[in-house]
């Protein structure tokens, strides 16, 4: 529209690759200085306009950002296709030797040259066990592939950052929690411009959805506060330090205008602070917004982060299902055909973020709230915990060993059910129960075994429905089978045929 072409405009009489905001010194360095040379070719090709102004133009952009994949090794341009399409890569494991990655990284802290080292070194002093803990480094390691002279100045823009949003207190030595927010933060926070999805990618990654059109705040301080407590907490889940994160930018017909985009430099130093690992982007936005959506790639994203990018141009309905080609769930419930972000789940989320802090103990371990994985097997009834397939596959197991187990004595059994519990645990499995209060919650070993031998119980009711009642002595030798009861799995009808289906429970 007329108004995104104006704002181009504004941005091309005002750009400046190398401008610096007015905020704490940082070894990191900025977006902007890794894009000049990007940019110095945009303004020959575009007759010295840094920002392209119409749609035709940010074609001929594109082509020209997707010209710098070529200068990437062809290992380089396969490892991302790989991320951005959730294959699996060596890069999710960490290295067998990480005990030296510690080392290198204390070394290099301690020897670092940053011209502003002091917000580190406070925390070095009065918390010394946050800020040494191998949980706390390898975090930043993962999100730096282990590269310890990244890691290092991470690490000290990190705590350069946090010090400028949450103060010198007692935060330093912690993650930051509600308590720390205020009440604008927390309007801006429920105001829901950034959510993590209650569902993981196909490949298990956490989805993060930001729509710039919801953003509320009285100060910038309030949104930048807000994106570092969504994101920090995304990240105490372990898969989203390992498989990284897929980020959503949805936003449909409002432009951003000059002050949006001056904040948008502000927020982007924010993300350089987070141990976050990006491994896709995907921008959905309508026709008139592409010259913005170049623009953004332009001076807002690192080489790396450009080639991770996927545009989806198109009315609502065509970008829902472009993101489902990338294993991306299409939550119409969630994400709306006006480029707003549904609060129903988001009100959830924070309504089970106070609960687990209010909860936790001072020095015990926080997971944040716990998103299932592929093969976690689930509690409760309801057919999306049917089909969940962590469940399926716990069904085919229990099918598997079904005639081993009506033949075994109660020993026997009791080793049966720990040999599938050790299976769904081997391949990165959960057994999980839903509290109303804390969401998702990891159960103990026995009631997970419990529930396998609820799987061996209700299998074999549907084998003895089917065949007519088995001799005497079969009745006698197995225990009658309960009524499936809340805490168990639901039988859904009668099935067609003796193989057991993962929908009847």
């Amino acid at each position: 529209g007329s108004s995104t072409s104006q704002l181009c405009k504004t941005i091309n009489m005002t750009a400046d690759p190398n401008i610096q905001q007015e905020k704490p010194s940082s070894t990191m360095s900025t977006t902007a200085s890794t894009n000049t040379d990007i940019l110095t070719l945009v303004s020959n090709a575009l007759g010295g306009k840094s920002v392209p102004e119409t749609p035709e133009e940010a074609a001929f952009v594109e082509e020209i950002l997707a010209a710098e994949l070529n200068e990437l090794s062809l290992v380089e341009r396969d490892l991302i296709l790989f991320d951005v399409h959730g294959l699996p890569t060596a890069d999710e494991d960490d290295p067998p030797n990480v005990n030296e990655y510690f080392t290198q990284l204390e070394r290099a802290l301690e020897e670092s040259s940053s011209e502003d080292k002091s917000a580190y070194e406070l925390v070095v002093q009065q918390y010394p066990n946050y800020v040494s803990s191998n949980e706390f480094r390898l975090m930043f390691l993962r999100s730096e592939k282990f590269d310890v002279p990244k890691t290092a100045a991470k690490i000290i823009h990190h705590f350069n950052v946090k010090r400028y949003l949450f103060g010198d207190g007692e935060v330093m030595g912690r993650p930051v929690k509600l308590k720390d927010l205020s009440e604008d933060d927390m309007e801006s926070l429920e105001a829901g411009f950034i959510q993590v999805s209650p569902t993981r990618d196909a490949a298990g990654r956490t989805i993060l959805l930001l729509a710039p059109g919801q953003r509320k705040f009285k100060a910038l301080e309030n949104l930048m506060r807000t994106m570092w407590y969504t994101i920090s907490t995304a990240l105490m889940d372990e898969d989203s330090q390992k498989k990284g994160i897929v980020a959503i930018m949805y936003k449909r017909g409002t432009p951003l205008n000059r002050e949006d985009w001056e904040h948008l430099h502000q927020v982007m130093w924010v993300r350089e602070a987070l141990p976050k690992k990006v491994v896709a982007v995907h921008q959905c936005v309508d026709e008139s917004l592409r010259p913005l959506l170049a623009a953004h790639k332009l001076f807002l994203l690192t080489k790396d982060l450009r080639a991770r990018v996927r545009p989806h141009v198109g009315d609502h309905e065509d970008v829902l299902f472009e993101l489902q080609t990338y294993g991306i769930p299409a939550n119409e419930e969630l994400i709306l055909p006006d480029g707003s972000l549904s609060l129903a789940w988001h009100q959830e989320w924070l309504g089970m973020r106070r609960a687990q802090e209010e909860e936790i103990q001072t020095g015990s371990k926080d997971d944040g709230v716990i998103l299932p994985k592929k093969f976690d097997v689930l509690f409760g009834r309801g057919k999306n915990t049917r089909e969940h397939t962590g469940n399926l596959r716990c069904a085919l197991l229990v099918e598997m060993h079904l005639e081993r187990y009506e033949k075994a004595n109660k020993q026997e059994k009791t080793e049966i059910t720990r040999q599938i519990l050790a299976q769904v645990h081997d391949s990165g499995g959960r057994f999980l129960k839903h509290d109303k209060k804390t969401g998702w919650q990891e159960v103990d070993r026995d009631a997970a075994r419990e529930k396998i031998s609820h799987f061996f119980r209700f299998l074999r009711s549907k084998v003895v429905s089917e065949e007519g009642q088995p001799p005497e002595s079969e009745l006698k030798r197995v225990t009658p089978t309960p009524a499936p009861s809340s805490q168990g799995v639901e039988g859904q009808g009668e099935p067609s045929s003796k193989q057991f289906r993962g929908n009847d429970i």
